[in-house]
């Protein structure tokens, strides 16, 4: 792994400090019409906020793992991705925000296809009892969806910009930038939830 050029966050302090730091430059650059920063901003808290979902389903030991490092969690979702009929290729990297959104939406799907194996397992036990106590997963699927849609809009911003027609490419780009914060707002929120109940990451025998 090459070596990192900025320091990462090391605590909650920390983090902390950066979001503040971060929503500041976003409000900044909204009212200066610097969309492309403030898309930018959008897109990181998303991935950052689909982080938190896989750290709260024991994906990562720490906040500062830097790849999939819990063998258990790892080997039970990858029999829980392999039970849904359109996910059988190999199992996606969390280094990528489009992995991270295809494990998550794997579990949503197992959730909906009746928890096989729950009851054999303390892990996928727990997965279930918070996805139906704390989640509505069809209002999950919405902001998943709205996720996606705004994803592909921003990589069709930002690949081959210098191959845009100007008057199409900043049509909408105002309100499509307020419309990513809102979705993020919306999954931080799922997020909490998640959080707030802590039952997965305890199955695990994780902090």
């Amino acid at each position: 792994m090459p070596e990192r050029k900025i320091r990462p966050v090391t605590d909650g302090v920390d983090k902390e400090a950066t979001y503040k730091t971060q929503f500041e430059r976003y409000d900044k650059a909204v009212k200066n019409g610097f969309y492309f920063e403030a898309m930018l901003i959008v897109y990181a808290i998303m991935e950052d906020r689909l982080r938190a979902w896989l750290f709260y389903l024991g994906c990562l030991n720490t906040r500062q793992s830097t790849r999939f490092d819990n063998k258990r969690s790892k080997n039970e979702l990858k029999f829980m991705f392999d039970e849904c009929e359109d996910n059988k290729f190999r199992f996606p990297s969390i280094n990528q925000i489009s992995g991270k959104r295809k494990i998550i939406e794997a579990t949503l799907t197992w959730a909906e296809n009746g928890y096989n194996n729950a009851d054999k397992s303390k892990y996928l036990y727990a997965i279930r009892k918070v996805y139906t106590d704390k989640l509505d997963i069809k209002k999950v699927r919405e902001v998943f969806t709205r996720m996606n849609e705004w994803c592909s809009y921003r990589n069709e911003v930002i690949h081959a910009l210098m191959n845009k027609n100007i008057e199409s490419l900043n049509s909408g780009l105002a309100d499509r930038v307020s419309d990513g914060m809102d979705i993020a707002r919306d999954f931080d929120n799922l997020v909490k939830k998640i959080k707030r109940s802590g039952v997965i990451r305890e199955s695990l025998n994780l902090k």
